[in-house]
Protein backbone atom coordinates (compact mmCIF):
# COMPACT_ATOMS: atom_id res chain seq x y z
CA UNK A 1 0.00 0.00 0.00
CA UNK A 2 2.76 2.44 0.88
CA UNK A 3 4.52 1.75 -2.41
CA UNK A 4 1.39 2.54 -4.43
CA UNK A 5 0.69 5.68 -2.43
CA UNK A 6 4.30 6.72 -2.95
CA UNK A 7 3.94 6.07 -6.70
CA UNK A 8 0.71 8.06 -6.93
CA UNK A 9 2.25 10.86 -4.86
CA UNK A 10 5.36 10.89 -7.05
CA UNK A 11 3.28 11.09 -10.24
CA UNK A 12 1.10 13.84 -8.75
CA UNK A 13 4.19 15.77 -7.66
CA UNK A 14 5.80 15.33 -11.08
CA UNK A 15 2.68 16.58 -12.84
CA UNK A 16 2.39 19.54 -10.45
CA UNK A 17 6.05 20.50 -10.83
CA UNK A 18 5.90 20.31 -14.60
CA UNK A 19 2.76 22.41 -14.87
CA UNK A 20 -0.15 22.16 -17.23
CA UNK A 21 0.00 22.83 -20.93
CA UNK A 22 -2.34 22.36 -23.84
CA UNK A 23 -0.33 20.98 -26.75
CA UNK A 24 -0.43 17.19 -26.28
CA UNK A 25 -3.22 16.76 -23.74
CA UNK A 26 -6.77 15.72 -24.58
CA UNK A 27 -9.89 17.75 -23.92
CA UNK A 28 -10.96 18.47 -20.35
CA UNK A 29 -14.48 17.16 -21.07
CA UNK A 30 -16.14 20.58 -20.72
CA UNK A 31 -14.47 21.06 -17.38
CA UNK A 32 -15.38 17.75 -15.75
CA UNK A 33 -11.86 16.28 -16.08
CA UNK A 34 -8.49 17.47 -14.89
CA UNK A 35 -5.86 17.24 -17.60
CA UNK A 36 -2.18 17.74 -16.78
CA UNK A 37 0.19 17.92 -19.72
CA UNK A 38 3.71 16.70 -18.99
CA UNK A 39 5.86 18.99 -21.08
CA UNK A 40 8.87 17.17 -22.44
CA UNK A 41 11.84 17.22 -20.10
CA UNK A 42 15.11 15.31 -19.97
CA UNK A 43 17.10 13.60 -17.25
CA UNK A 44 20.72 12.39 -17.42
CA UNK A 45 21.02 8.70 -16.47
CA UNK A 46 24.06 7.16 -14.78
CA UNK A 47 23.89 3.38 -15.18
CA UNK A 48 27.14 2.12 -13.72
CA UNK A 49 27.63 4.18 -10.58
CA UNK A 50 30.36 6.49 -11.86
CA UNK A 51 29.91 10.20 -12.58
CA UNK A 52 29.83 9.80 -16.39
CA UNK A 53 26.42 10.07 -18.01
CA UNK A 54 25.46 6.85 -19.82
CA UNK A 55 21.97 7.65 -21.17
CA UNK A 56 19.53 10.50 -21.62
CA UNK A 57 15.87 10.03 -20.67
CA UNK A 58 13.16 12.19 -22.27
CA UNK A 59 9.71 12.06 -20.66
CA UNK A 60 6.48 13.53 -22.03
CA UNK A 61 2.75 12.88 -22.10
CA UNK A 62 -0.30 13.64 -20.01
CA UNK A 63 -2.43 12.43 -17.12
CA UNK A 64 -6.20 12.88 -17.35
CA UNK A 65 -8.20 12.54 -14.10
CA UNK A 66 -11.88 12.48 -13.35
CA UNK A 67 -13.58 12.21 -9.99
CA UNK A 68 -17.17 11.05 -9.65
CA UNK A 69 -18.24 13.40 -6.88
CA UNK A 70 -21.88 13.50 -7.98
CA UNK A 71 -22.37 9.71 -8.06
CA UNK A 72 -19.57 8.30 -5.93
CA UNK A 73 -17.39 10.71 -3.96
CA UNK A 74 -14.80 7.99 -3.31
CA UNK A 75 -14.15 7.07 -6.93
CA UNK A 76 -11.65 8.37 -9.50
CA UNK A 77 -10.33 7.50 -12.93
CA UNK A 78 -6.83 8.51 -14.06
CA UNK A 79 -5.66 7.84 -17.61
CA UNK A 80 -1.89 7.81 -18.04
CA UNK A 81 -0.28 8.46 -21.41
CA UNK A 82 3.43 8.88 -20.65
CA UNK A 83 6.33 8.13 -22.98
CA UNK A 84 9.92 7.52 -21.82
CA UNK A 85 12.59 7.67 -24.53
CA UNK A 86 16.00 6.39 -23.42
CA UNK A 87 18.95 7.33 -25.69
CA UNK A 88 22.68 6.54 -25.54
CA UNK A 89 25.61 8.63 -26.82
CA UNK A 90 25.57 6.82 -30.19
CA UNK A 91 21.95 7.86 -30.77
CA UNK A 92 20.45 4.41 -30.22
CA UNK A 93 17.16 4.63 -28.34
CA UNK A 94 14.48 2.53 -26.68
CA UNK A 95 10.95 3.70 -25.86
CA UNK A 96 8.69 2.64 -22.97
CA UNK A 97 5.07 3.76 -23.03
CA UNK A 98 3.03 3.84 -19.80
CA UNK A 99 -0.54 3.65 -21.07
CA UNK A 100 -3.84 2.87 -19.49
CA UNK A 101 -6.43 3.78 -16.91
CA UNK A 102 -6.09 3.55 -13.14
CA UNK A 103 -9.33 3.45 -11.19
CA UNK A 104 -9.92 3.87 -7.49
CA UNK A 105 -13.09 3.15 -5.54
CA UNK A 106 -14.45 2.06 -2.18
CA UNK A 107 -15.78 -1.52 -2.25
CA UNK A 108 -18.71 -3.06 -0.37
CA UNK A 109 -16.50 -3.65 2.70
CA UNK A 110 -15.40 -0.02 2.85
CA UNK A 111 -11.90 -0.83 1.56
CA UNK A 112 -10.25 1.51 -0.95
CA UNK A 113 -9.38 -0.45 -4.10
CA UNK A 114 -7.07 0.68 -6.93
CA UNK A 115 -7.06 -1.07 -10.29
CA UNK A 116 -4.20 -0.49 -12.73
CA UNK A 117 -4.75 -1.61 -16.32
CA UNK A 118 -2.56 -1.52 -19.42
CA UNK A 119 1.17 -0.88 -19.77
CA UNK A 120 2.07 0.36 -16.36
CA UNK A 121 5.02 2.14 -14.80
CA UNK A 122 4.72 -0.30 -11.88
CA UNK A 123 6.26 -3.10 -14.01
CA UNK A 124 3.13 -4.79 -15.31
CA UNK A 125 1.43 -5.20 -18.65
CA UNK A 126 -2.08 -6.38 -17.83
CA UNK A 127 -4.27 -5.76 -14.82
CA UNK A 128 -3.51 -5.31 -11.11
CA UNK A 129 -6.03 -4.92 -8.28
CA UNK A 130 -4.64 -3.53 -5.02
CA UNK A 131 -6.54 -3.20 -1.76
CA UNK A 132 -5.09 0.03 -0.39
CA UNK A 133 -6.79 -0.52 2.96
CA UNK A 134 -5.00 -3.82 3.61
CA UNK A 135 -1.95 -3.34 1.39
CA UNK A 136 -2.67 -6.62 -0.42
CA UNK A 137 -2.39 -7.23 -4.16
CA UNK A 138 -5.71 -9.00 -4.74
CA UNK A 139 -5.23 -9.81 -8.40
CA UNK A 140 -2.46 -9.61 -10.94
CA UNK A 141 -2.84 -10.82 -14.47
CA UNK A 142 -0.33 -10.10 -17.15
CA UNK A 143 3.41 -10.01 -17.32
CA UNK A 144 6.19 -8.10 -15.60
CA UNK A 145 7.91 -6.88 -18.80
CA UNK A 146 11.24 -6.37 -17.06
CA UNK A 147 11.11 -9.46 -14.83
CA UNK A 148 11.23 -9.07 -11.10
CA UNK A 149 8.41 -7.90 -8.92
CA UNK A 150 5.49 -5.55 -9.09
CA UNK A 151 6.47 -1.98 -8.11
CA UNK A 152 10.04 -2.36 -9.38
CA UNK A 153 10.75 0.30 -11.98
CA UNK A 154 12.55 -2.08 -14.31
CA UNK A 155 12.61 0.26 -17.31
CA UNK A 156 15.71 1.94 -15.80
CA UNK A 157 17.72 -1.30 -15.50
CA UNK A 158 16.42 -2.61 -18.82
CA UNK A 159 17.39 0.58 -20.68
CA UNK A 160 20.84 0.56 -19.08
CA UNK A 161 21.42 -3.09 -20.02
CA UNK A 162 20.03 -2.68 -23.54
CA UNK A 163 21.75 0.55 -24.50
CA UNK A 164 25.09 0.32 -22.66
CA UNK A 165 25.82 -3.39 -22.50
Amino acid sequence: MRRLLALISAVALLVTLLGAGASAAPSDGNGNKSVENIEEFGIPIFCDGDDLQDLWLDVEGFVQEKGFVETSPNEFLAVFHVTETWTNAEGDSWVWRDRGPDRGYVDQNGDFIVTITGRSGVNNIGHVVINESTGEVEQRSGLPPFGGELFEFGSYDYACDLLTG
